[in-house]
């Protein structure tokens, strides 16, 4: 589960995404434009295909930033609370 709001790995977020029973929660630990948001979600769902584990897809889409840049400052506001070692199979 990915939840692409402001806030949303603060609070109860790991308790959230429990009563879903989702196997992995990432969301964000600051408030986050729509832009930046966006832009982090197209990516990480790119990095996500082919045998990736989460935590992977984070990763690499953290580090498709340029260094020092906006997007890598926003993008480095992501955190996953659970389940970084899953690995989503291709459909």
């Amino acid at each position: 589960m990915f939840l692409n709001g402001c806030k949303s790995a603060t609070g109860d977020g790991l308790a959230f995404a429990n009563k879903f029973g989702a196997d992995a929660y990432l969301g964000w630990n600051d408030m986050i434009d729509a832009g930046p948001a966006v832009s982090f979600s197209k990516i990480f769902f790119e990095k996500l295909k082919g045998h990736r584990t989460v935590q992977q897809a984070v990763n690499d889409t953290i580090n498709s930033y340029p260094q020092g840049s906006l997007g890598r400052r926003e993008a480095e506001k992501i955190r996953v609370l659970k389940g970084g070692n899953v690995v989503v199979e291709p459909r």
